[in-house]
């Protein structure tokens, strides 16, 4: 492995400005890649994680759109056509999460979960794959979640479309071999939500058999080990998640 593998590759992370999606393109910069850095709302972050991939030598744009919107989705993709930037790694990590008991789910709320978590990463994986199979070469990267095996309450909108993902990680890559290559991780706990207390980190390493708690470069560092190294690997689902799953 060189030092920069990445060197030439361009990669778009979408929710890169932010959480594990920031930890993924910051990975990605240190391999070599140039970054797309898509965010919707987060702009000041993403001019900070702009600058600081901008410090480590290698070229990055910003890229906003909602992607519970298609019509965005599809004005984003005319962007890249419009300056000829062709991408060589999509890493679809942009999520809406939050609960939803039910009898509070209504159908504009269960479109939204499954539009900016399912719908959005098929559009883009489905433009953006397409090209790089015309190319002979590319990477595609879903971020799902290791508790599809074991869901909780108050969650099903989120999980049936990281569900959808899931097995959309399966058909695309299917749909796209042998040029390009499409896999899935799926994360434990390796960000405790913004209002956490310390117990629930303790928590979440108790649940770990390696009694580790888990940390975002956790995630980045598969990212970036399947786009270089993983050359015999498609439509495969790692669970990033210390062993709790098992337990």
């Amino acid at each position: 492995m060189t030092d920069l593998p990445l060197k030439d590759k361009r990669a778009l992370v979408t929710g890169a400005s932010r959480r594990v999606g920031r930890a993924i393109a910051l990975a990605l910069a240190n391999a070599g890649a140039d970054l797309l850095i898509h965010y919707h709302t987060s702009s000041r972050e993403s001019d900070l994680l702009a600058a600081e991939v901008l410090s480590i030598g290698r070229k990055v744009d910003t890229i906003r759109g909602d992607l519970s919107d298609p019509a965005q989705i599809a004005n984003m993709l005319s962007e890249l056509d419009r300056h000829e930037i062709a991408v060589d790694i999509l890493v679809n990590s942009a999520a809406v999460y939050y609960p939803t008991p039910p009898g509070s789910i209504t159908a504009e709320t269960w479109d939204k979960i499954m539009a900016v978590n399912a719908r959005a990463p098929f559009l883009l994986s489905q433009e953006l794959g397409l090209k790089m199979k015309a190319r002979k070469s590319g990477h595609i990267i879903n971020i799902t979640d290791c508790n599809l095996r074991r869901p909780y309450r108050e969650f099903t909108p989120y999980f049936a479309s990281k569900a959808a993902l899931s097995i959309m990680t399966e058909t695309l890559a299917l749909e796209l071999a042998p040029e390009v290559r499409v896999n899935a991780i799926a994360p434990g706990t390796v960000l405790p939500p913004d209002d956490a207390n310390e117990e629930f980190t303790a928590q979440a390493t108790r649940r770990s058999p390696l009694q580790l708690a888990g940390h975002p470069e956790d995630i980045s560092e598969m990212v970036v080990y399947l786009v270089t190294h993983g050359r015999f690997i498609t439509g495969s689902n790692f669970r990033i998640d210390g062993g709790a799953t098992i337990r």
